[in-house]
């Protein structure tokens, strides 16, 4: 008999310090202000790259780059099968170099879809890759209508860490 062996994807739900994470926190009720997949730690357990819907557009960097001293990052991680992360990395790697969907949060306090297509924010990019990946985060709920926070409350996640550039 075969046996599928576990595996997982990472995100990391960002507290940001700056003023416009402390409006993204104020307009969708949550301490979270920022989502962005991570690449599975090394067996060292650190983490390396990330990548992200930033302002700049979907882009891939070390983890520490770009946010302000003192955010504090929580890492979840989802069970899934080695065919699934796969399939979450190869498509959050196909958003890189995709603009920033600014309307599509600014949607947000306005309950209005405004969502842009091929432009992604944050919390919808990640939430976009693992649905097409068949990764179980939430039911019946559309990418544009997950906020960062939302992904701290799934069922379906683990805490594993606390991270703090």
């Amino acid at each position: 008999m075969d046996t599928v062996e576990q595996r997982f994807i990472y995100y990391g739900q960002y507290e940001g310090v700056s003023f416009g994470s402390r409006v993204i926190r104020f307009f969708t009720w949550s301490n979270i202000s920022h989502t962005a997949a991570f690449f599975p730690p090394n067996e060292q357990g650190e983490y390396g790259d990330i990548i992200e819907a930033w302002r700049e557009g979907v882009v891939r960097r070390h983890w520490t780059v770009g946010h302000k001293k003192g955010t504090k990052i929580t890492i979840f991680k989802v069970p899934c099968t080695k065919f699934q992360q796969d399939k979450f990395y190869a498509l959050m790697q196909e958003k890189l170099g995709k603009k920033y969907d600014f309307f599509g949060v600014i949607g947000f306090p306005f309950r209005k879809i405004w969502e842009s297509p091929n432009r992604w924010f944050c919390s919808e990019a990640v939430y976009h890759s693992a649905l097409l990946a068949g990764i179980m985060l939430f039911r019946n709920i559309q990418a544009y209508q997950v906020f960062p926070g939302l992904l701290s409350v799934t069922p379906y996640a683990e805490e594993v860490g606390v991270l703090t550039i």
